[in-house]
C-alpha cells in the first residue's frame, strides 16, 4: 500500500491532475463554444444543402415542363401545319371543280350560241332560197303562160324545188349562184 501512497504523494500526480483539470475547465467551455459553432455551420450547411435540393427539384421540374411544353407544342405544330395542308388540299379541289363547272357552263354557253347561230343561219338559208325559188319560178310563169295552164307540170316542178332544197350540197350551189359565183 505503500507504493499507493507514495503514488498520491507525488508532486507530479498533482501537477498532471491539476493540468487536467484546467484543461478540462478551460477546454469545457471552449469545446461547447467550438461544438455549437459547429452544430450552427453544420445547420447552415444542411439548409445550403436542403436549399440546393429544393432548386435542384424545381429545376428538374421545370425542365420536365420544359420538355413536356416542347413536345405538345412541336404536337401542335405538326398539327397545325396537317390542317393547314388538308385546308389548302380542300381549297384547291374546291377551285378547281369551281374552274371545272365554269369552264362547263362556258363550254355550254358557246355550243348554245353555235347552236343558236347555225339555226339561225340555216334559217335564213332557207328564206333566201325559198325567195330565190320563188322568184325563179314566178319569172318561168311571167315568161311562159302556158305552164300556167299545164299544173302537172308546175305542181312537179314545186316538188323538185323541195327536193333540192333538203339536199344540202344544192342548197349551197344555189347560195352560190345568188351571191354571183358560177353555178357548177
Amino acid at each position: 500500500m505503500e507504493e499507493i501512497k507514495v503514488f498520491f504523494d507525488d508532486p507530479e500526480l498533482w501537477k498532471g491532475i491539476a493540468f487536467i483539470c484546467s484543461v478540462a475547465l478551460i477546454g469545457a467551455p471552449v469545446y461547447h463554444f467550438v461544438l455549437q459553432k459547429m452544430k450552427e455551420r453544420s445547420e447552415r450547411i444542411r439548409a445550403h444543402i436542403e436549399e440546393a435540393l429544393k432548386l435542384r427539384r424545381e429545376a428538374l421540374q421545370m425542365l420536365r415542363d420544359a420538355k413536356h411544353k416542347e413536345f405538345y407544342q412541336a404536337l401542335d405544330k405538326k398539327e397545325i401545319v396537317q390542317k393547314a395542308i388538308k385546308e389548302a388540299r380542300l381549297l384547291k379541289k374546291e377551285a378547281q371543280e369551281d374552274l371545272q363547272k365554269r369552264q362547263d357552263l362556258k363550254q355550254s354557253e358557246n355550243l348554245e350560241r353555235i347552236r343558236l347561230i347555225r339555226e339561225s343561219g340555216l334559217r335564213e338559208l332557207k328564206d333566201e332560197v325559198i325567195d330565190i325559188a320563188v322568184q325563179t319560178t314566178m319569172d318561168v310563169i311571167q315568161k311562159d303562160k302556158s305552164l300556167i295552164e299545164n299544173k302537172v307540170f308546175f305542181d312537179k316542178a314545186l316538188s323538185e324545188v323541195g327536193e333540192v332544197l333538203t339536199q344540202e350540197e344544192e342548197k349551197e350551189k344555189i347560195l352560190r349562184y345568188s351571191n354571183g359565183s358560177n353555178f357548177s
